[in-house]
């Protein structure tokens, strides 16, 4: 049911217009609210997630099986080191795919429009510090067209919990477990 309501759910007005062409595929290091308020704890987290993100990446460029990527990123040193990585490290294949930016006196609209550009992917490579691992953000834009999400975990998080547990339509109205999740870690696959 939620797949049929979700192929409802468009962009309209001027903002569809600047979202990305398909195909692509994202990278969506999410860093800014995940500290849960030990700041301490997050720089280790954040470190170690950054480490495994751009290792995953190297290795995603190498294998080249995707030539165009976004970048979406809440911490500004992380976004262009990635964007970097994409435009330096695939032996000049791979292209950066520009994040639409609203030129408003209100931010309020940049998230919906990078959400929306995260739906139109074909894989959402998702990386997230912290005890889970995960955010609905790039999860929900994934479940929105059946992108393929591959997700950077850290060792030990729940991600195997919510995994097993969070159910996806079928076409005919079922729910089936999610079968186009991933879990990636800097070592294996």
């Amino acid at each position: 049911a939620h797949r049929a309501v979700c192929t409802q759910f468009r962009l309209v007005g001027p903002y569809a217009s600047m979202l990305p062409t398909p195909p692509y595929a994202v990278v969506h290091a999410r860093r800014g609210d995940k500290d849960m308020g030990h700041p301490g704890k997050a720089a280790g987290r954040f470190a170690s997630s950054d480490l495994q993100i751009k290792t995953v990446m190297a290795r995603l460029l190498r294998e080249g099986e995707w030539l165009r990527w976004l970048v979406a990123s809440d911490d500004s040193k992380l976004l262009a080191e990635l964007q970097s990585m994409i435009r330096n490290g695939s032996n000049g294949n791979a292209q950066l795919v520009k994040m639409p930016h609203i030129n408003e006196s209100t931010s309020r609209m940049q998230p919906i429009v990078e959400f929306f550009a995260l739906a139109r992917a074909h894989t959402i490579v998702q990386s997230v510090p912290g005890p889970s691992g995960w955010t609905a953000f790039s999860t929900a834009a994934a479940q929105m067209n059946g992108a393929m999400l591959l997700a950077c975990v850290p060792p030990h998080t729940t991600w195997q919990l919510l995994l097993a547990a969070t159910p996806a339509a079928n076409p005919d109205g079922g729910t089936r477990r999610l079968d186009r999740v991933r879990l990636l870690d800097s070592v294996s696959h």
